[in-house]
């Protein structure tokens, strides 16, 4: 006898053989927003031409693995948001903007919207927008990452309110910020206070602060802070202060990474750390960076210095390079030879000193000796707990290179490490 099969019990069965062997399901649906042309409606949403309206409505209305399209236009109180805050509690969403997406939280600064999205969830991207505005003075934020792991901030450009984004103390770990514009903030363009972020390839310029590691907190977090321009035009809404300031008061530990950033002009120090708890045993790794153009170029007020790692950094041009700590046994005081620091373009030029100067086994970034605005690179063997990567980043335009390097330096890099084409790399390379 011939047995018919039956789809849905099939569909249903192997639907509880996913539950049984623990792995979870996630169906993704794509849907759109559109401030200008939009309509907030049950029936809506589901193209570019029958989207919904604001964001308020969208969002909560998302399931777990959902994509939101966000059209051009400019998504503010004026324009039809409501004026309350926003959460996304659900995991795995991506959230796109496009070019002309501007998510505005400042209608005369009396909105109560913000920040623009508050992360308490995990797997989330945002990506593609401009978020300037929400509130007007230093106690705002543009973003928060409340709570959940994997997130990811990417390709955005973040200005005008207090802090550009700020990781809370109920945040998780790989939280990534990257490839974003963050400018003119009148506390710092990211605040830690809690988790274990990766603040990556980053432009930050014109915040009262450049990074601000602010943790009382009890537990172990461990921050990187990797391959970002840091600086200070001297025309935005704030002049910067600190470019990386480490400060801890609780029993907790911070262990971080601050690698292969470049730091320059602010009116106080370049990275400054003061206050480490006395049992702290994790250390502070401090390399591979460029700081100058400060009153003091590192500077630490500490407990103890032991666990402080200061090595292979080029401190230069500071009115005291050093204060309250000695310099690395490595480190370097070489002009950098920018390609144009008085408009502020802080790439090395090629004749700079400082390419190609870091021992590959000291664990920095190799990068080819090729003229151009953006080289390729290469991460070299982290003998030293650096940053590694093993396969390509994706980067957005703006940072695409426009100059591949010579038949030589392709041999060499292939023969000793992983090839990586995208953003320029500032600091020290190898």
């Amino acid at each position: 006898m011939k047995i018919k099969t039956n789809h849905i019990s099939i569909l249903f069965l192997s639907i509880c053989f996913l539950g049984l062997i623990g792995a979870t399901p996630v169906w993704s649906t794509t849907y759109y927003v559109d401030i200008n042309n939009g309509t907030d409606t049950p029936t809506s949403g589901i193209s570019a031409d029958d989207a919904w309206k604001t964001l308020h409505y969208a969002v909560p209305l998302l399931q777990a693995g959902d994509i939101l399209n966000v059209a051009t236009g400019t998504y503010s109180v004026a324009k039809g948001e409501e004026d309350k805050a926003l959460t996304v509690t659900q995991n795995n969403l991506t959230i796109q903007g496009t070019t002309g997406t501007v998510i505005d939280g400042d209608p005369g600064c009396l909105s109560e919207w913000g920040p623009a999205f508050n992360i308490s969830a995990s797997g989330v991207t945002l990506k593609h927008m401009e978020i300037t505005g929400f509130t007007c003075d230093a106690l705002g934020q543009n973003m928060v990452v409340s709570g959940g792991s994997n997130n990811r901030i990417e390709s955005c450009d973040i200005s005008n309110s207090g802090t550009g984004v700020q990781f809370t103390s109920g945040s998780g770990t790989a939280n990534v910020v990257t490839d974003c514009n963050i400018h003119d903030h009148y506390s710092s363009s990211i605040t830690i206070e809690g988790g274990s972020p990766e603040i990556l390839q980053n432009t930050i310029y014109d915040n009262a602060n450049g990074i601000y590691m602010d943790y009382g907190g009890s537990l172990t977090i461990r921050p990187k802070v990797i391959n970002n321009l840091i600086y200070n035009t001297g025309s935005g809404v704030r002049n910067m202060e600190q470019g990386i300031w480490v400060y801890s008061y609780g029993v907790g530990t911070i262990a971080a990474q601050i690698f292969h950033n470049t730091i320059a002009g602010g009116q106080s120090t370049g990275i400054y750390v003061s206050q480490i708890e006395p049992d702290q045993t994790e250390t502070i790794d401090v390399k591979f960076n460029i700081i100058t153009n400060f009153v003091v170029g590192i500077e630490e007020i500490v407990t103890t210095s032991s666990i402080l790692k200061f090595d292979y950094n080029a401190v230069v041009g500071n009115t005291t390079n050093y204060k309250s700590v000695i310099s690395g046994p490595n480190d370097l005081s070489y002009d950098p030879l920018f390609v144009d620091a008085a408009g502020f373009d802080f790439h090395l030029a090629p004749t700079s000193p400082l390419l190609n100067l870091i021992r590959a086994e000291a664990g920095g970034v190799t990068r080819s000796a090729a003229p151009g605005r953006c080289g390729c690179t290469m991460w070299a063997a982290a003998t030293e707990g650096s940053y590694f990567r093993t396969s390509t980043m994706t980067v957005s335009t703006n940072w695409l290179c426009t100059k591949m390097p010579s038949v030589t330096a392709l041999i060499r890099m292939f023969t000793r490490s992983v090839v990586q084409t995208g953003p320029p790399y500032y600091g020290l390379t190898a």
